[in-house]
């Protein structure tokens, strides 16, 4: 029985993902390779799917155009800062050609790039010197060792170390390294710094820092559960409760998850109960002020079996991140919730 409840939750939020989002598109720029630039919507999502293709609009609503890292020199987004350029490289002794997100542009060039694997991402930086030789930098995923530490994987210290050979200030400070943007950054500007004329200053693209990959929002409403009492009579009992808000906001800024504790004063027994919803929401319009929603999910009351419920609702914009939204959501055998709360 769980499993089954299980798979049809999965399932439901599959068909939610899948059915609803309509993709995430930003303006900016495609690059061709004759060197001319053309302005349109950029579909922003996650580094891993920017790296393999860009969709592309010339207008907000039009046609969606996918290219391949062979087909376009680059793109990227205006207001984000993302810039993704295509280019050769080698991995594991496999050549492929993709996009990289270029970070920085100075006497070494700094990339960025996410290999997709079974069950893991592999992350790398390469460093590409003035004659165009590109050395990676990457690390194996943690290892948990006998005693139950965490053991991490330290080797790439070292290729910097060898890749700032040259200037030993800047390869003393390898052994300190941490291995994500922020820091790889800083060692590239200051050899920049070191190796260029006086003036000329290294182009760091990311304007915007989009690492994250979720967005939390917390919501408090009221509203009123139907149950049916002794004789089969219909009755709304009192409810309040809190909910949590999933954002991926380089998957689609209008699709959540949501984890939904509530309490119901239960009239048969004079008992108070709690509930959990499980679920994703979508709303549409996205910019305007009122968007409608639609979702589903899986709902779980102490003392009942759990049930499958959807919603249809309006989430009313204050700002960009507040909210008023009023749901209604029918739970199969259970009857109705309607809801009434303020997103902060």
């Amino acid at each position: 029985m769980k499993k089954r409840i299980f798979f049809s939750f999965l399932f439901l939020s599959i068909c939610l993902t899948s059915t609803f989002a309509q993709g995430n598109f930003k303006r900016g720029f495609i690059i061709t390779n004759e060197g001319d630039t053309v302005s349109g919507w950029i579909d922003f999502r996650t580094d891993a799917r920017n790296m393999q293709v860009c969709d592309f609009r010339e207008t907000e609503t039009g046609e969606t155009r996918s290219f391949r890292p062979s087909q376009i020199f680059g793109y990227r987004f205006y207001e984000e800062g993302k810039f993704y350029v295509s280019r050769e490289i080698v991995i594991n002794g496999i050549p492929r050609t993709v996009f990289l997100e270029f970070i920085l542009q100075g006497n070494k060039n700094l990339f960025y790039y996410i290999d997709t694997v079974p069950f893991h991402n592999v992350e790398y930086y390469f460093f590409e010197d003035q004659s165009g030789r590109m050395i990676p930098v990457t690390r194996r995923p943690d290892e948990l060792t006998a005693s139950s530490q965490r053991r991490q994987d330290l080797r790439y210290r070292g290729v910097i170390r060898y890749i700032f050979q040259e200037h030993k200030s800047i390869a003393q400070q390898a052994d300190n390294i941490e291995f994500n943007h922020q820091s790889m950054i800083e060692i590239a500007r200051q050899y920049h710094d070191l190796t260029c004329p006086i003036g000329e200053e290294c182009i760091i693209f990311e304007t915007k820092e989009y690492k994250k990959k979720y967005v939390y929002r917390f919501s408090a409403y009221g509203g009123a559960f139907t149950m049916f009492e002794r004789g089969n009579s219909l009755r709304f009992v009192p409810m309040i409760g809190g909910r949590l808000n999933i954002f991926t906001p380089r998957y689609d800024n209008n699709l959540s998850y949501i984890v939904d504790l509530g309490i119901v004063p239960i009239p048969l027994d004079d008992f108070i109960y709690f509930h959990v919803q499980l679920g994703a929401r979508y709303a549409f319009l996205d910019g305007n002020t009122i968007r409608p929603v639609l979702g589903g999910g899986l709902l779980l009351v102490a003392g009942f079996v759990p049930v499958l419920y959807g919603t249809v609702g309006t989430d009313f914009y204050v700002n960009d991140r507040q909210a008023i939204f009023v749901d209604i959501d029918l739970v199969s055998f259970l009857g109705l919730q309607l809801k009434a709360g303020f997103r902060f």
